[in-house]
This record gives structure tokens, C-alpha cells and sequence, in this order.
């Protein structure tokens, strides 16, 4: 059938005609460009909500790379309430922002220097300032939403030492108002006094970390960049600041009053310190400069693109690059940066002001992070990593100690073991020796042999007259266990901690040529074998003479100590299953008493019977000790993928228990790449399928000889059936650290 076409008149056609011909004409003779599409960085692949719901306690912050600065909203109402964590996405109120929020920790510290918008007549109810929300957004760097009742856009970025907010308000009478009384640590108050040049300084109290007995001054300057018309402080008497832990203390502050005729932006600036308020307004200035917020923004955005490029992924999906630079970002938040920019900062566990040419570091989540963090920032950031060791080993020059759980210039104590040894002894091993090693060595046998007043090794005699802590002398009742004291916290694991300690001793001193010493602490650190209970198969708690603990539940995981999730009886956090393939550094002593097969059915029960634990640290490398049993490695790329894919989303749940300052996002970023350091003090890495098609790590060239390392998986199976690296065909599923700094590429084929 002929289309019958509808006639148009003559006008309208006339007038089409000639547009077509101007069109034609537009798009042939000018210069006409489609509008580009934005380029896509880096940081576009990262979400800072992932981990913010559930145990992840990470929060969307602006925050630099091991910036001491992270801006973020409190969604719980801290003078009332207690929380690990000053963000959950799942809350439905914001009650204020603060300029110090650590990521993935598991006790309340920070939330520092808290600021409150109050609309309207001042008053600090907290009922008035806290708000419904909306349109958040984060990225690094950059953090912004909506206070639905302050009808107020609020947007935050920082330096590394000094942050910035910026409230967009509308008409009308509006209050900023710093809250010393709504920080998130136990600790409350501080000292607030007015500042010549027209802001206010003073300090935050912070402390009682975990129950320790910890006790901090934060000290900060703040400046609004338009003038108020009044600054009102809040019991600001240094008579009247009560120094208490969890109990009210009035109000405490200071107030910036505005009444504006049209809406407005306005600015709060603040600088941190850890030395005094003047260099909190030095960091201030010297960092933020005559920087506009959107200035700060970018250079926000370019220092993470800056950090981040170091490691290029490709070959998969979008999806998997956001899991990837999102782990990889978590990864280098903490430690974060504790001197100034003068470099001053507070000698440990002391007020004296010290000064280095280094970077000074603080936060250290010691007996997470040695596992992961640590071993990506020697391979990656060799450079930042250096600086966290002489860190470490100018807290021992001060104090007489290595750090355990070091928060803000103090020792807290908390967790178990012996951590900073592993930490320090891997990276020296992998080539990071601009380190003192004979001091930290000095450090390190003292941790190991002094008995009397050592609160780094609780159960120190113990352990090295027995060689294991027993149950029945693991110094006072576990139910009114106390940090600092001699009482031991899971005798079974803290002696496999203490075992894994000594062999690092053991390498250390080896590698500076003391012989007898490397073979003494080598011995040491086999004493795991005076639990191992051949009738069980398991690593077993045991009495100081010689029996064994009865009943014994390899399954039970509750109140070693008073608290419930402590661990099961021996144990921390943790159970017996758990806990019986942590002696990373003597598998093959374990396999050869548990007999080759014994070894792989146990190992098998621990993933197939449900017992491990991707959610916290002490089992996270075991998927990767299939590698130790011939013909089995095909299970730590089975496993691997399994883990990847059921316990790490998109989700704001992502993360599968807290984050633990980075930790079990660095698991993730070696585990896509296809690479995993298991042994601390060993300098290899074990090798699995990578989730991606190729990684590319760019290598420092002051450290490492090579200029990259290059990952490219070949085929779309799951498991390995070759590997090469620069064209040589290895025979086995381990790669030393010397070859892969040396540059080269690295060949996983998994077949067609």
C-alpha cells in the first residue's frame, strides 16, 4: 500500500526547509563540537558510604590520605549516647559535625571539636539542633547534605590538618556553635577562649579509649570567613571544666552569631593540633592559605587521584573498580599525620614538645593492621611506610616501649600480642631499612624479656617459663580484666601472638648478624607446640601443670573476659577453630605434628563446617594455606572468589565487620590483585586468581629497582593452572618480594 503523506502548508514548510538548510550549514561550517563527557578519575570509583552501616564503622568524611583532619556528621547525639563509630547511614538525624573521626575502630574516640547549627534563638536543646537529612553526597575529600529543619546546605573538605564547613543558609537568625561536650570520646568538655584575630581557641578533652586510661588534649583554632555579629563562650572558667568520663558537664563551647537579611554562605575553618592552640592556627594557615572551599575541594580530589593511580586496574566491571578503590581508599586513612607543619608534635605518653624531619604518625591499630595494612603500604608507599616505622621507633626512644594500640601521642594497650614487632621486621625484610634496626632490635628483645612492669606482654613470665600462658595463672579473674595490669587476655592466642612476635626477633636479628640471638627467639617461637593436644588436634588452653583444660569446646566463643564476644575460653575473639592455623610462621611445624592429612581435613572443616570468620582478623590468610598443600591450591582461588563476592558489596553494609582501620580492606585490595603477604617477617607473597584482567603497581623508585609491577591474568577461570613472571614458568604458588620490586610482569593463567 502508498504511504499517504499529510500535506503541510506552505509557512510551515517554507520555515522547516530553510531551518534544515541553517542547521546543515551550522553543523558543516562551524566549529561545532559535541558537548565532551566528563573524564572519569579515579575518585569517581569510590564510595565512603561503603562500611558505614552495620559493624563497618567507617563514615563518609572529607579526608586526606593519612590526613588527621576528617570532617564528618555525628548521627548520634553524644552527650547522651555512646558509639563506636560518630556516622551510621541507617540513622534518620544528624546532630552535628566534628573535624577528628577515625575509620573502622571499634571503641569511641574523636568526634572532636563539634560543631552545631542552630536556626533561629540560640539554645543548645538538643531537640532544636538536631535534623532530618537529605541529599548526601561524599567522595575523598569532599562530604555534603541537607539539614532538612535548618533548610541549610552544609559541605565539608579539608587539609591534613585542618578542615573546613560551609553552610549555605538562608535569611534569618543563625548560630554556629561549637559543643566541647559532644564529642564522641568518654572524655568530655575543654577550654574555649576568645582569639585576637576574631575566631576562638582552646582545647578538646579526649580519652578513656577502650576503657584505657588514656587522657588527651586536642587543641584547635576556629574563624568564620564573614564576621559574626557576636562570639558568646560557654562556661568557659577553666574552674568550671570538669574533666569526666561519660557524665554531664553542662554546656561548654562557643557560639558564632549571625542575623543575615539574604541567604548566605558562610565558612568555618578550623585547624588541630596535638601541641597547643597556636600551631593549630599555624597548620590552619599555613595549609588553607587564602584557598577558596572549592580550591580545597581540588586539591582534596588531586591528592587522592595522586594516591590512588598507583595502583591501575582493568579488565572487569565497574562494580568491581568501586569495591577495589574503595578498599584501597579505607586503606589509607589510618595512621594518620600527628605532627604539624612545623613538625612539632607531643613526645609519647608525655606534654613535652618534640620536633622531627619525618612525619610523625599516630592511630596505630597495631594488632589489625600488621596484617594487611602495613604490607601494602611497604609494597605501594614505601615512603609513608618508612615514616611509620621511625615513628614507632622514636615512641620507644621516649617512652621505653614500641607502640601496641598508640592513639594521639598515648599507649591505650589495648588488643593482645606483640604487634609493632611484625610490623617493623616484614617491611625491613622487604627492603625499608632507613630505619635505626639496632635500637628497634634492642626494643624488641626487651618486649620479649623483661618480666617486671612490662604492659606490653602481659604474661610475660609466664610464657617464658612455661612457654605458654596457662589458664590457671593468667594473672586475676577474667571477668574484672583490666588493661595495663598482668592479667592475659585469651592465654592460648596471646601466646601464639607472642610466638609469631619472637620469630619476627628471630629474622631481625639474623639479618643484622647476631646469630645467637636470631636461634634463641627462633626456639621461642615454636612454643605453640606445648598446647597442641594430639588427642583433639587442636591448639588447646592448659593448666601450669601440664593438664589440660576441662571442658574444651573448640566451638565456644564467649567471655574469655567479661565482655561476651571476647572469645571462647583461651581464646580472643575467637574460638579454637579459629585460632589452630595462626602459627603462620611455622605451618610446615604444624602440618608435620598434625600428620598431611589431618592437616587438610582440618584446614577443609574450618571453611566447609562454617568455623571461619571473615568478619574479624585472626583466620583471614587461612583461605590462602591451600597454597602449602600440594595439589589443593585450587581451593585459595575458590575461596578467594567465594569471600569476595558474599562478603564485600556495594552496599552501605559492604565491609563484613568493623574495618579495623583499614584492615580488612587491604585484605580486599591484595585478594582482587591477586597477591596476599601471609607470613609476617617472610618477604613473599602467596598467589591467587585476580579479580581483575591486569593491575599495574607503580613502584617507588627510591625504594624498589623496578619501575612497575604488572599483573595480567590470562583466561576466565576461577583457578590457576600456570604462572609465569617475565616469561619463567614458577613451580610453586609463592613469589618473593625481592622479584616483583625488581619490575617485571607477572602471568596468572587460568585456561580458556
Amino acid at each position: 500500500m502508498r504511504q499517504i503523506r499529510p500535506k503541510l502548508n506552505s509557512l510551515y514548510t517554507s520555515s522547516f526547509v530553510c531551518l534544515t538548510v541553517l542547521t546543515i550549514w551550522f553543523l558543516t561550517s562551524c566549529d561545532y563540537q559535541k558537548p565532551e563527557e566528563k573524564e572519569i578519575q579515579l575518585t569517581d570509583y569510590v564510595d565512603p558510604f561503603i562500611g558505614t552501616d552495620d559493624e563497618g564503622n567507617t563514615n563518609p568524611g572529607a579526608v586526606l590520605p593519612w590526613g588527621l583532619v576528617s570532617v564528618s556528621p555525628h548521627t548520634f547525639d553524644f552527650t547522651r549516647q555512646i558509639s563506636p563509630t560518630s556516622y551510621r547511614s541507617d540513622s534518620t538525624h544528624i546532630y552535628a559535625f566534628s573535624f577528628i573521626n577515625l575509620s573502622g575502630i571499634g571503641c569511641p574516640a574523636g568526634g572532636s571539636v563539634p560543631v552545631k547549627l542552630v536556626k533561629g534563638s540560640f539554645s543548645t536543646d538538643v531537640d532544636q539542633v538536631k535534623s532530618t537529612f537529605s541529599e548526601e553526597k561524599a567522595k575523598p575529600g569532599y562530604y555534603s547534605v541537607i539539614l532538612d529543619k535548618q533548610r541549610t546546605k552544609v559541605e565539608a573538605t579539608s587539609t591534613l590538618r585542618s578542615g573546613i564547613l560551609k553552610f549555605s543558609l538562608p535569611a534569618g537568625e543563625s548560630h554556629i556553635y561549637i559543643d566541647l561536650t559532644a564529642n564522641q570520646g568518654h572524655f568530655k568538655g575543654g577550654l574555649v577562649n576568645l582569639d585576637a584575630s576574631g575566631g576562638v581557641s582552646g582545647f578538646q578533652l579526649d580519652g578513656n579509649f577502650c576503657g584505657s586510661p588514656t587522657k588527651q588534649k586536642i587543641y584547635f583554632y576556629a574563624k568564620t570567613d564573614l564576621e559574626p555579629d557576636s562570639i558568646m563562650l560557654l562556661n568557659n572558667d577553666p574552674q568550671d571544666t570538669k574533666e569526666v568520663n561519660n557524665k554531664s558537664i553542662g554546656n561548654n563551647g562557643a557560639v558564632f552569631s549571625f542575623n543575615l537579611t539574604q541567604a548566605t554562605q558562610i565558612s568555618l575553618r578550623v585547624g588541630l593540633s596535638f601541641v597547643s592552640a597556636d600551631n593549630a592556627r599555624d597548620n590552619l594557615m599555613k595549609e588553607q592559605k587564602d584557598l577558596t572551599f572549592e580550591d580545597i575541594k581540588q586539591n582534596a580530589n588531586d591528592q587522592w587521584i595522586k594516591q590512588l593511580e598507583k595502583i591501575n586496574v582493568s579488565g572487569s566491571n565497574k562494580n568491581n573498580k568501586i569495591k577495589f578503590y574503595t578498599a584501597l581508599y579505607h586503606s589509607l586513612l589510618l595512621p594518620q599525620t600527628y605532627s604539624d607543619y612545623n613538625g612539632q608534635y607531643k613526645v609519647m605518653g608525655s606534654d613535652s614538645v618534640a620536633s622531627a624531619d619525618y612525619t610523625r604518625y599516630t592511630t596505630y591499630s597495631l594488632w589489625d593492621t600488621y596484617r594487611t595494612v602495613h604490607p601494602l603500604l611497604t609494597l605501594v608507599y614505601p615512603e609513608i611506610q618508612t615514616d611509620m616505622m621511625k615513628s614507632m621507633i622514636g615512641m620507644y626512644q621516649e617512652s621505653g616501649w614500641l607502640p601496641k594500640w598508640e592513639l594521639f601521642g598515648q599507649e591505650a594497650g589495648v588488643m593482645v600480642g606483640d604487634p609493632g614487632i611484625p610490623v617493623i621486621v616484614d617491611s625491613y625484610m622487604k627492603g625499608l631499612t632507613d630505619i635505626d634496626a639496632n635500637v628497634a632490635l634492642e626494643a624488641m628483645i626487651k618486649h620479649s624479656d623483661q618480666e617486671i612492669g612490662n604492659f606490653i606482654r602481659p604474661g610475660i613470665r609466664q610464657y617464658n617459663h612455661y612457654g605458654y600462658i596457662p589458664m590457671d595463672d593468667r594473672g586475676g579473674d577474667p571477668m574484672k580484666f583490666k588493661w595495663f595490669t598482668d592479667m592475659v587476655w585469651g592465654p592460648v592466642s596471646t601466646t601464639q601472638e607472642y610466638n609469631l612476635a619472637d620469630y619476627n626477633i628471630s629474622v631481625l636479628a639474623n639479618a643484622l648478624g647476631k646469630k645467637d640471638v636470631s636461634s634463641r627467639y627462633l626456639n621461642k617461637s615454636h612454643s605453640f607446640l606445648t598446647l597442641f593436644d594430639t588427642t583433639t588436634q587442636f591448639l588447646r588452653p592448659k593448666n601450669k601443670d601440664g593438664s589440660w583444660m576441662d571442658p574444651f569446646n573448640p566451638t565456644d566463643r564467649y567471655f574469655d573476659i567479661r565482655w561476651k564476644k571476647s572469645g571462647g575460653k583461651g581464646y580472643v575473639e575467637g574460638t579454637a577453630w579459629q585460632y589452630l592455623f595462626f602459627v603462620p610462621h611455622a605451618l610446615d611445624t604444624l602440618k608435620s605434628v598434625m600428620g598431611k592429612e589431618t592437616f587438610y581435613n582440618k584446614l577443609t572443616a574450618v571453611f566447609d563446617e562454617g568455623h571461619f570468620d571473615m568478619t574479624n582478623e585472626p583466620d583471614i590468610s587461612y583461605p590462602y594455606i591451600f597454597n602449602y598443600i600440594e595439589g589443593k591450591e585450587d581451593l585459595t582461588a575458590q575461596h578467594i572468589h567465594k569471600l569476595i563476592e558474599e562478603h564485600f558489596t556495594l552496599d552501605k553494609n559492604g565491609i563484613p565487620g568493623n574495618d579495623d582501620a583499614g584492615t580488612l580492606s587491604a585484605w580486599l585490595v591484595f585478594s582482587m590483585m591477586g597477591i596476599y603477604p601471609d607470613v609476617p617477617g617472610k618477604p613473599h607473597y602467596q598467589i591467587t586468581t585476580p579479580t581483575f584482567d591486569t593491575i599495574k603497581i607503580k613502584l617507588n623508585p627510591a625504594y624498589y629497582t623496578g619501575e612497575s609491577l604488572i599483573i595480567n591474568k590470562q583466561g576466565n577461570n576461577v583457578t590457576l593452572n600456570e604462572i609465569l613472571f617475565n616469561g619463567e614458568s614458577l613451580d610453586s604458588y609463592k613469589i618473593d618480594h625481592q622479584t616483583i620490586t625488581k619490575g617485571g610482569e607477572l602471568i596468572l593463567n587460568t585456561g580458556k
